[in-house]
């Protein structure tokens, strides 16, 4: 036998030994580089989750400056009547206690007409649209000064804006005159539009 025979045969555990060694060591090798780039995919794609979840959370801290900013124009909107449910019953109630204030002719009489939306607003699927109230009044025997004293009054007292839509006198006479009106409410509701039942 060779002298190489010889020292392989003597030392075939030690050889095994580093083979498999070498094989071990070669696998955990390829593991530990698969799982460092497994790990690096996993952080990267959690970077890009938590910029993003940043970005988001950018854009709702400028939403809330915002409405924090503009929320003391709202108050102002929803005292004056123009945002939030439309007091109709205060508007009437109002033109009531104006009129007797006054101690105008007993001769008043008004409607409100159902809400419309507001012409030449296009609607929107979350926002209940703009409405105008149209408020018919009417008075007889009353003179031009004691209307307009009368309608700025009524502007100051009522929770609502409103405009003079259209007002027409007529029938002059030592009394005054027949006074028939319209004056414009306008409201924005806050609550979004009943959603449309699904076929």
């Amino acid at each position: 036998m060779s002298d190489l025979a010889s020292i392989v045969r003597k030392s075939r555990v030690g050889l095994i030994t580093l083979a498999t060694t070498m094989s071990v060591v070669g696998l955990a090798s390829w593991g530990a580089t698969s799982l460092e780039q497994n790990v690096g995919l996993e952080l990267s794609t959690l970077q890009t989750r938590e910029a993003g979840e940043n970005a988001k959370f950018d854009e709702k801290d400028a939403e809330l400056g915002f409405l924090k900013s503009n929320f003391a124009s709202f108050e102002t909107l929803r005292g004056s009547g123009l945002a939030g449910n439309a007091d109709r019953e205060g508007w009437a109630d109002t033109l009531l206690k104006v009129h007797k204030n006054k101690t105008l002719p007993d001769t008043l009489s008004y409607t409100l007409l159902v809400p419309v939306p507001v012409p030449g607003v296009e609607p929107l699927p979350t926002v209940a649209p703009a409405q105008a109230h149209d408020m018919t009044l009417t008075l007889d025997s009353i003179h031009e000064g004691e209307l307009f004293e009368f309608l700025a009054s009524y502007e100051q007292q009522v929770k609502g804006r409103f405009r003079v839509q259209s007002c027409q006198l007529s029938s002059p006479s030592s009394q005054g005159l027949n006074a028939s009106c319209i004056l414009r409410f306008f409201n924005q509701a806050l609550t979004p539009p009943a959603a449309a039942p699904s076929k």
